[in-house]
């Protein structure tokens, strides 16, 4: 598989949609992490996007994009795991069942 980094996060600053106005490397930084979670998913069998739902169910997902599909959820809250800002900057917060679930995949 090849991680693919849209032009946008190199070439402008992130504005409105509850973002804000955020430094380049920050938009590089937690791009690089989403995509890395995609990854990591892939090499996974996509378990832990499939399991994500499940673990977390009730809870609000941690950004707006999240709520695209099980594996944006799951690669968007890894990036707030590891960003908690990410999901702050929207209103949002990781919940304690986001945070168990990335812990316990990483744990295996």
């Amino acid at each position: 598989k090849a991680v693919t980094l849209y032009n946008g996060a190199f070439a402008r600053q992130a504005s409105g949609g509850g973002w804000g106005t955020m430094i380049i490397p920050q938009l590089v930084k937690e791009t690089i992490v989403h995509e890395i979670a995609h990854v990591w998913d892939w090499n996974a069998w996509k378990l832990p996007s499939l399991g994500i739902g499940r673990h977390t169910r009730g809870q609000k997902r941690p950004t707006g994009y999240a709520e695209k599909n099980f594996s944006e959820h799951w690669a968007e809250t890894v990036t707030a795991w590891v960003y908690a800002d990410r999901a702050t900057r929207e209103g949002r917060s990781l919940s304690t069942d986001h945070s168990r679930y990335v812990a316990g995949v990483i744990a295996g």
